[in-house]
């Protein structure tokens, strides 16, 4: 009796391997076979027990450390070594520098913010101060800055002028 359905479609393992090697993706892989993407999945999960990812991935190892063997010996002769680390940062993963990635601590990010705080003070204070040495009115804080912090350095401002004209009338 014969049997029912469809028939098996011959897949050419070597046409598949020859692509893989080169790292072709799967739907042109599915068109220069001419079968379905689904179709090649199917029969390299019947087949090996992989994914079509891994398979391809296993076939191109050879494919890798062919090409690492030959730019390895093309590099201690001295030729073609720029070719050599294009491909290994675009295809290994390599790169000139490695990112670094700060996470600040809350404690660290608390003392940061009080720290900027305070030195935006002392630049309102270091600029009070020089306006009082010079004997310009000193500006009022409009900018949120610490009003208190201001008015104390008018204060001692003033008191500080008071003792200069004390001793100069000694």
């Amino acid at each position: 009796m014969a049997k029912m359905g469809r028939p098996k479609l011959y897949i050419d393992w070597g046409k598949l391997d020859d692509c893989c090697y080169y790292k072709i993706q799967l739907p042109a892989l599915a068109e220069e076979l001419g079968i379905s993407e689904d179709t090649i999945e199917r029969a390299i999960r019947t087949e090996y027990d992989l994914t079509f990812a891994a398979y391809r991935d296993k076939k191109r190892m050879k494919f890798r450390y062919e090409r690492r063997m030959a730019q390895d010996k093309r590099a201690l002769l001295g030729k073609d070594t720029v070719l050599g680390i294009w491909y290994d940062k675009n295809e290994e993963g390599w790169t000139d520098k490695q990112e670094q990635i700060h996470v600040l601590s809350p404690e660290t990010k608390a003392y940061l913010a009080a720290h900027a705080e305070a030195t935006k003070k002392l630049e309102v204070i270091e600029a009070s101060v020089k306006v009082l040495e010079s004997g310009e009115e000193a500006p009022t804080a409009t900018d949120g800055t610490d009003k208190e912090g201001m008015d104390a350095i008018q204060r001692q401002g003033s008191q500080s002028e008071g003792v200069k004209s004390v001793e100069g009338e000694v």
